[in-house]
């Protein structure tokens, strides 16, 4: 009898606790059906110009952006470098800690929810009996052994699903930090590819600063050489100095930018600036896309990890 009001008490405070937990079901929020990103028609393809990555570029609707996007620029080098940085970045190693934090999580609630709890317990004594007070006083009592065993299995019902529900809240924890992990995947890809391209950029720039001091100091030679003949006067040399000052005053500024970009670069790979060997990028070995891939509006939201992850957190609310 006492066993039995036992187990209906166990049984009531269980269906009081898992009874709090039940809630509505979670509906994800209706994605919009707009097919285009501006009122205006998108041109199909853009005007090409002279030189190197001058060529047109033709947009291709509705195509997925590919995983490893960053292919379509036929760089060798920085194929390597952001395998480099998908190795080795602390950032992402993080966020890998985090989404395994949360699976284990949510392993051990399915755990201590579908499974019973079992607990064994073992005991041994040694053993020996008063000596008699009979009249046979030279006997004497033996020693003995006493084992005792016990198991005790101790299950809760999840009647109103509250159990379920804490389960579905950690499943959703593990969604929102899988998509964190892939944001933390897209935002070094693209910060590598970002700061790569930059570099390029600012080492075209050097170069051409320098070829245009060349210049201006050709320029200086000349004037000085008119003045000698009498065709050209002394502030005329006067001024051509300032300008070939000023344009020299740039140059630091430029490398000054470069120097930050290859030490963003070596951050963003996991080495240290003084240690690392980056190959350096310049705009010639990068080549522009000739169809640029554009996904329709409602299929990128779906995609984007940001959006994602926060409609994770709302599942879990």
């Amino acid at each position: 009898m006492f066993q039995f009001l036992r187990f209906n008490l166990i049984a009531s405070i269980s269906l009081i606790v898992t009874g709090c937990a039940v809630g509505p079901d979670f509906v994800s929020p209706t994605v919009p059906q707009t097919k285009s990103y501006t009122q205006e028609k998108m041109i199909k393809e853009t005007t090409s110009a002279p030189g190197h990555g001058g060529q047109s570029q033709r947009f291709v609707v509705g195509q997925d952006i590919p995983a490893e996007w960053w292919r379509l620029f036929q760089c060798q080098p920085l194929n390597e470098l952001i395998a480099q940085g998908l190795k080795n970045n602390p950032y992402l190693e993080a966020a890998k800690a985090s989404l395994q934090q949360a699976q284990e999580n949510l392993t051990a609630e399915i755990g201590s929810t579908f499974l019973p709890t079992v607990d064994a317990q073992l005991g041994a004594q040694r053993n020996k009996e008063a000596a008699s007070t009979s009249e046979d006083s030279n006997s004497s009592s033996k020693p003995f052994n006493l084992y005792n065993a016990s198991v005790q299995i101790s299950y809760t019902f999840d009647f109103f699903g509250g159990g379920r529900r804490q389960i579905e809240a950690l499943e959703s924890e593990v969604e929102y930090q899988n998509f964190q992990l892939e944001a933390a995947y897209l935002a070094l890809t693209a910060n590598i590819v970002t700061t790569a391209i930059n570099e390029a950029s600012l080492r075209a720039q050097l170069q051409a600063m320098q070829d245009i001091i060349s210049l201006q100091e050709n320029q200086l030679k000349i004037i000085k050489s008119q003045v000698v003949l009498g065709g050209a006067s002394q502030s005329d040399i006067y001024a051509q100095e300032t300008l070939l000052a000023q344009t020299r005053a740039a140059l630091p500024d430029i490398k000054h930018k470069l120097a930050q970009s290859r030490h963003a670069l070596s951050v963003l790979v996991g080495a240290f600036p003084s240690e690392s060997k980056l190959s350096q990028f310049t705009l010639e070995a990068i080549q522009l896309p000739l169809e640029v891939p554009v996904s329709i509006p409602s299929s990128l939201v779906r995609k984007r990890p940001d959006i994602r992850s926060s409609e994770a957190l709302l599942h879990k609310a």
